[in-house]
């Protein structure tokens, strides 16, 4: 009776052991995840930290540079497909081309900003109706539909945190038809910087444009004006990729009245690129634009572009 006894009282005595011992390891456990917690928030915290220096670093000591681009092309046909009708059997084909590239040197009292926008659209359709008519087969380089090269570069000198006193040069045309139409700007006046993630806005008084038409329609003219210049550049996250928006918007008021027999040459023009990172760089692009210059023609102008796209920044 008494030996067993002693193993009960034994046994109970290991079990309180154990039990003390999970919770004194839970315990211990709990302060080590507290600890790793708080570990990791202060590593997060360093992180940033660094890179916003870094950031700053690089954009105090030398150039800032960025590239996208976008190439989307698809080809269709159809061989006796009753569903089209009079074009049962066709081909088609389409390519666009964008880019957008920066170079900036940004620092304490001066920056110097440089903007390349280019988009270039082809398309081309085959048909036998064509052909029947007597109409040459066309290439794809024969068939744009879009084409617009804008180059601007912009000269500052800080006088307060938010304010500058800017000299733009600005060259927006095309490259098949360079510069026929086209317009140049040099000007300068004073330039906003606000707090706001890569936003520049350029309010030019002085400002000489030089105009050149489309063919056919009249020499190229110039004069003063009011030149207005707008680029937003920013980054975000969505749904754990890079989403990217460049915006550029551009215009010219001039100061002499245009006279009763010639189209006015007020303009303004929106450029737009979108870039949403699928994979180390690559993902989906969209370029859009829209521009009202009368002197080229009085309707509205606008294009768009979709395919795929890639980016790096530096």
């Amino acid at each position: 009776m008494i030996r067993i006894f002693t193993l009960l009282c034994f046994v109970c005595l290991a079990i309180g052991v154990q039990a003390q011992t999970l919770e004194e390891l839970q315990s211990q456990m709990s302060t080590l995840e507290a600890e790793l917690a708080e570990t990791t928030a202060k590593s997060d915290d360093l992180k940033a930290r660094i890179g916003s220096l870094d950031d700053e670093i690089k954009k105090l000591s030398g150039w800032r540079t960025s590239f996208s681009g976008l190439v989307g092309f698809n080809f269709n046909s159809s061989d006796q497909w009753q569903a089209n009708g009079d074009n049962a059997t066709s081909e088609s084909s389409a390519l666009n081309i964008g880019l957008t590239a920066t170079a900036n040197k940004l620092q304490e009292k001066t920056f110097w900003r440089n903007k390349l926008l280019w988009a270039k659209s082809w398309q081309d359709v085959d048909t036998p109706t064509e052909t029947a008519l007597g109409v040459d087969d066309q290439l794809l380089a024969d068939g744009g539909v879009a084409d617009i090269l804008n180059i601007a570069s912009l000269y500052g000198y800080k006088f307060s945190p938010f304010l500058a006193a800017s000299a733009l040069g600005e060259l927006n045309t095309s490259v098949q038809n360079f510069l026929a139409p086209g317009t140049a700007d040099i000007g300068v006046g004073v330039t906003w910087t606000p707090d706001i993630d890569d936003l520049v806005v350029v309010f030019h008084p002085l400002n000489y444009r030089y105009t050149w038409l489309a063919d056919g329609k009249g020499d190229a003219v110039g004069g003063l004006g009011l030149k207005l210049r707008a680029d937003y550049n920013r980054t975000f996250d969505f749904a754990g990729k890079s989403f990217a928006w460049s915006s550029t918007f551009t215009s010219y008021i001039p100061y002499e009245a245009a006279a009763d027999d010639a189209p006015t040459l007020n303009e303004y023009t929106w450029l737009n690129t979108l870039a949403f990172d699928l994979w180390q760089g690559i993902g989906v692009g969209v370029n859009f634009g829209i521009r009202q210059a009368e002197f080229e023609v009085e309707d509205l102008q606008s294009f768009y572009s979709v395919g795929l796209s890639y980016g790096f920044a530096r």
